[in-house]
């Protein structure tokens, strides 16, 4: 495959794969953000999995061999925007890298945070998932700027449901890091979305697991291997 579109956690951009790009010449690396998120912050963010599958769906190269990269949020959108090229009848991705995120159909039952204060919903995601710098805090812009980017993305989670199709043919792999992370049969239920039931790797490291480096080099490394077959 030539490309790899890669789509980032919710209240995350195109900056959380920031060096990907260097550690491969073939396949190119492309980082994409949603609508309201890092560089395309000035657009107004969307609040519904279809829409985001369709806006981000006008933006893959299908004429070229390609694969799909997503980060927990970012999975289910690259899982959604390849039922959504099927639907147009565009050639679908080699392969899907499916990270941090349980399949369809196997979500856990958790409370809805979306309708929480900034600083409330901010404390919720810390306390679920970890990952926000301590200093994000301490600001009042701050708090205000990026709970506006999560409540997009977790109302669009929240009120997503979804609608059985047939499995995809592409091939897929699932990924995940070792602690505080997604249950195995999560995981492994992904297996009823492709023809193929996806092998499923697990790095060290939390539900960011892939901000560590030797992790994100190890990532890249699939993405080459795959481009190379």
């Amino acid at each position: 495959m030539d490309t790899v579109y890669c789509f980032h956690h919710a209240g995350g951009s195109e900056f959380d794969f920031v060096g990907w790009p260097r550690l491969s010449l073939r396949p190119q690396i492309v980082a994409l953000s949603l609508p309201g998120h890092g560089s395309r912050l000035s657009e107004p963010a969307l609040f519904d999995v279809g829409a985001i599958a369709n806006r981000m769906a006008d933006e893959i190269d299908t004429e070229r061999p390609y694969g799909l990269f997503g980060h927990s949020f970012g999975a289910l959108v690259a899982f959604e925007v390849a039922r959504t090229l099927r639907r147009r009848g565009r050639p679908l991705p080699e392969r899907l890298w499916l990270s941090s995120f349980p399949a369809p159909g196997a979500f856990p039952v958790l409370p809805p945070i979306s309708h929480l204060s900034d600083l409330q919903l901010l404390v919720a995601l810390q306390d679920r998932y970890g990952g926000l710098p301590p200093e994000l805090f301490e600001y009042d812009e701050m708090i205000a700027l990026y709970a506006g980017v999560l409540r997009a993305d977790f109302t669009a989670l929240e009120y997503y449901r979804h609608a059985p199709e047939p499995p995809l043919p592409c091939s897929a792999v699932v990924l995940d890091g070792s602690v505080r992370t997604v249950e195995d049969w999560r995981l492994a239920a992904w297996a009823r979305h492709f023809e193929a039931p996806p092998p499923v790797f697990r790095l060290t490291g939390d539900h960011f697991y892939l901000r560590d480096q030797v992790n994100a080099a190890t990532i890249v490394a699939m993405l080459v291997q795959a481009a190379e077959r």
